[in-house]
């Protein structure tokens, strides 16, 4: 096994349980932010889990095939 799977997949879990878990903080009210701009904020962070997904799934599809 590579270091840098060791490494990398534990950390790659570890990012998507806190996006996954982690429930947003609103610095200001929800009245001050338009609707466009949450939208906005929820589009982004939609690709950011997307994004986290797929390297996950990427790394356990590597190391299936390794095995």
């Amino acid at each position: 096994m590579n270091k840098k799977n060791i490494i990398g997949l534990p950390i790659l879990i570890t990012i998507l349980l806190f996006t996954l878990l982690a429930v947003p903080a609103e610095a200001t009210p929800i009245s001050s932010v338009s609707k466009v701009q949450h939208a906005a904020i929820e589009k982004k962070i939609e690709r950011i889990k997307k994004k986290v997904t797929t390297k996950v799934l990427k790394q356990r599809i590597k190391k299936k095939k390794r095995s």
